[in-house]
């Protein structure tokens, strides 16, 4: 049986996210399989999904504190590198970027790219943050790459330039729907808009909110709820007071997944403005529960959401707007939208991005096995 390992490192720092979830539900598929093993080898996180007991994980849940965190992550990289050599693993599938491997020398090493935003949005970045050079790094010397997206692939290979022959390319996928069931769902006070996930930088947040403080059909009708991150900043605040907008109108909500499903399903429709975007989860997500989905015609989305988006420029405040009243206005748009979007969602599914990632895994094993042969 082969015995791959996933890292510690999202899983260090990141208590819930698009990128920790995509690799809890792959090492447990991958796990359930009868050809491998699979195991999270993090002695110390942070992520809240790996509590759910469905992927062995070699470490302990201790408490989120952001000070704390590099100090966490150089312990974990010396014990990791220490289990390493004596632990065998078959295959190494590193959960994010660094220039240098824990994976003992001649164990093949996987490396999954999301995005390629630190490039794309350079000023976004400090010049202290060292992502882009670990990635490039990372690529540089895993065994195989696997991108998110077919637009995540070609902005590697334009950015990067990598050897081809190792790079592939697997969507990420969405679980079956559960019409969520809360005993204190959040209050809705009025038919609303959607918005998930950051806010800041090429999320582009900011255009949703003048959009929807442009239209009296929209603030006066609707409220705008965003979901997920912290809560709004101070400027955030201040261009809400400043859009002669209220805080029972404009509206800030987190929870677990469930709530998250709960807004989605009580939604008029998601509202997804990013200028870039390496998979973008939420659209698949609102998809799978019958939300209609407004989205920016720009980088991976048009990939994801085909036609089951009705789609804008994310530079045009008024474009925004108009897709806002669109589908506040017309039934029948809103409803072909969720026809489109059901039939849409098909096309992903963790068991098929956990299939075609052990055919990558199975790969490795073959070229392994070869020089032994000889």
């Amino acid at each position: 049986m082969t015995r791959v390992i996933y890292d510690h490192q999202v899983f260090s720092w990141q208590e819930y996210g698009g990128i920790s979830r995509y690799f809890y539900e792959l090492a447990g598929r991958v796990a359930a399989s009868q050809e491998f093993s699979a195991s999270v080898f993090a002695p110390f996180y942070v992520n809240r999904y790996l509590r759910g007991g469905d992927v062995s994980v070699k470490g302990i849940q201790v408490p989120f504190v952001a000070r704390a965190l590099k100090a966490q992550n150089t312990v974990n990289r010396y014990i990791e590198s220490a289990f390493f050599k004596w632990g065998a693993p078959d295959i190494v599938h590193e959960t994010y970027y660094q220039a240098n491997s824990s994976a003992p020398k001649g164990c093949p090493v996987v490396i999954t790219v999301h995005d390629m935003i630190q490039e794309k949005f350079t000023a976004l970045f400090g010049r202290q943050d060292e992502t882009s050079a670990k990635k490039r790094a990372a690529v540089e010397r895993a065994d195989r790459v696997i991108c998110v997206s077919n637009n995540t692939r070609s902005d590697l290979m334009q950015l990067f330039a990598p050897d081809p022959k190792k790079i592939r390319t697997i969507h990420l996928g969405v679980g079956k729907n559960k019409r969520s069931r809360l005993t204190r769902p959040p209050e809705l006070r009025r038919p609303f808009f959607l918005y998930v996930g950051l806010r800041g930088g090429y999320k582009n947040f900011d255009n949703v909110l003048l959009a929807y403080a442009s239209r009296p059909s929209l603030y006066g009708e609707f409220d705008l709820l965003a979901f997920g991150s912290d809560g709004f900043t101070q400027l955030e605040n201040e261009s809400i007071r400043a859009l002669g907008l209220s805080f029972a109108q404009v509206r800030h909500v987190s929870g677990a997944d469930a709530v998250l499903d709960y807004l989605y399903g009580h939604a008029t429709a998601l509202v997804y403005p990013s200028l870039y975007e390496g998979f973008g989860i939420p659209p698949l997500e609102a998809m799978n529960c019958g939300c209609p989905v407004l989205c920016s015609n720009v980088s991976s989305i048009p990939e994801i959401v085909g036609a089951a988006g009705l789609y804008f420029d994310p530079t045009d405040v008024d474009a925004i707007a108009q897709s806002m009243e669109r589908i506040s206005a017309q039934t029948d748009l809103r409803a072909d939208l969720i026809a489109k979007g059901n039939e849409r969602k098909e096309q992903f599914s963790w068991e098929k991005c956990a299939a075609q990632t052990m055919d990558v895994y199975r790969e490795l094993s073959r070229d392994m096995a070869v020089p032994a042969s000889r």
